[in-house]
């Protein structure tokens, strides 16, 4: 029975490692394009993942051995155009008070319209990013498809994050019941020791 238990536990722990890396492929991918999507990252965000989309854009050009990879190649060099433009602007504006690991605000989208940013990123920038990769498609298949991989990972980068804090906001929630509840049983039991 216990070698059951301790089979399953290694399962669980090993599909969620893989379900880790999946997700921070997914993340290292969108970063690569959110650094022309966005503007105003947090001071944190980007750090490691945007050294792994700088290695994951000539890594993928290894599938495409045939093809014309001077497309992919410049837009390599536009990524790391715009990640210096970020790191720079970064140090030169002013304090902006949000979250380190902040994944910037849309280009495209108005401030007036902050309340829309979360359904922006999660359906308006990966259907613009499809439809240029559609069109860079017809012309440079390893472009298209990259743009196709990175308007995939925004979406689901943008849903699983929601998932996440939802699932930490009602966590809290909980949190602070349990703790009324403890302060109702400790008054109660004090009223009851004081009485006696």
């Amino acid at each position: 029975m216990n070698g059951q238990v301790d089979e399953q536990t290694n399962w669980m722990g090993a599909s969620r490692g893989q379900l880790n890396f999946i997700f921070w492929v997914v993340t290292v991918w969108s970063t690569s394009l959110e650094v022309f999507l966005h503007k105003d990252f947090g001071s944190r965000y980007l750090g490691p993942n945007a050294l792994a989309a700088f290695l994951l854009i000539p890594f993928f050009l290894i599938f495409w051995e045939g093809y014309d990879a001077w497309p992919l190649l410049c837009f390599w060099f536009a990524y790391i155009f715009m990640c210096a433009i970020s790191r720079w602007s970064f140090l030169w504006r002013r304090p902006m008070r949000h979250h380190t690991f902040y994944s910037g605000w849309p280009r495209l989208l108005l401030k007036k319209y902050a309340r829309y940013e979360v359904k922006f990123k999660q359906l308006h920038e990966p259907f613009l990013v499809a439809l240029v990769a559609m069109f860079a498609t017809g012309f440079n298949p390893p472009l298209g498809f990259f743009l196709f991989g990175g308007a995939a990972s925004l979406c689901i980068k943008v849903l699983v994050t929601e998932f996440a804090m939802e699932q930490r906001s009602l966590d809290l929630g909980d949190s602070i019941i349990e703790q009324e509840q403890l302060v109702q049983r400790f008054r109660h039991h004090n009223n009851d020791a004081i009485q006696y």
